[in-house]
């Protein structure tokens, strides 16, 4: 079954309160009642899909350059991307992120790119990131709130990887 991507609705809240992830994640991520709580209007919410089920959430930042120089105004940062714990490792983080980019380029057709950190102790995360299309950058990124990051970016969202 194909995934699909959508803006969280109030009828999403049950099923995103019910993901969970492994207890080693939730630095990286944090929990559901943190995303469902972090209603800001530059920041929307989204949730990840296999059929009606909710299966995974992320959340887009708009502004992301204004706490993040090594990007511009025209681009948009990834935070909080998680699929729960029942259905990792079964190839849909992969699936979301590969979506992802045409998800943006359709509903934000201002932005050039898609950047994102993650954690050094979060390799699994990396790897997925990287098979859909996210390069890593040369430089750690020191900002994270869970120690040292990897800076990983698009490079475009509107046309293939070279």
């Amino acid at each position: 079954m194909t995934l699909s991507i959508s803006p969280l609705s109030q009828d999403d809240f049950e099923q995103v309160a019910a993901i969970t992830l492994h207890d080693s994640q939730i630095p990286f991520a944090g929990t559901a009642q943190e995303f469902l709580a972090a209603d800001n209007p530059t920041i929307p919410r989204f949730v990840v899909k296999q059929g009606d089920q909710v299966i995974g959430y992320f959340r887009l930042d708009l502004n992301f350059s204004v706490a993040h120089s090594f990007c511009t105004a025209d681009d948009i940062g990834l935070r909080t991307f998680v699929i729960d714990q029942k259905h990792q490792g079964k190839g849909f983080g992969g699936q979301a992120m590969k979506a992802l980019a045409p998800f943006v380029a359709v509903h934000f057709p201002e932005k050039e790119n898609i950047y994102l950190t993650v954690n050094y102790r979060n390799p699994s995360a990396k790897t997925c990131y990287e098979k859909a299309g996210f390069k890593s950058q040369s430089e750690p990124y020191l900002g994270g709130p869970s120690g040292l990051n990897t800076l990983c970016s698009s490079k475009s969202i509107l046309k293939p990887f070279c």
